[in-house]
């Protein structure tokens, strides 16, 4: 995690991307305005539609519990995608 740094999101850098994902309705609605014909269209990571909660303030509980949604949501994904790969 030490490596990891964010990078704010543009039209530039959104504009190769194959899939977008978020993590709130909130930035489902800020990207969409930035990936007007980009091919890409914007979408909750969590494919029930669930929005996953910010826990930065909260407690070590509510964090492990992003964490753990965030992993098995992950897995589902990983999945998901090597199957349209092969």
């Amino acid at each position: 995690m030490r490596g990891i740094r964010s990078t704010s999101a543009n039209s530039e850098l959104l504009q190769s991307a194959s899939e977008i994902w978020v993590m709130d309705n909130s930035h489902l609605t800020v990207l969409g305005d930035l990936v007007i014909d980009t091919g890409a269209t914007p979408e909750l990571f969590d494919p029930n539609g669930k929005e996953i909660e910010d826990p930065f303030f909260d407690s070590a509980v509510a964090v492990r519990r992003v964490f753990e949604a965030i992993y098995k949501i992950s897995e589902e994904r990983v999945h998901k995608l090597a199957s349209r790969a092969i």
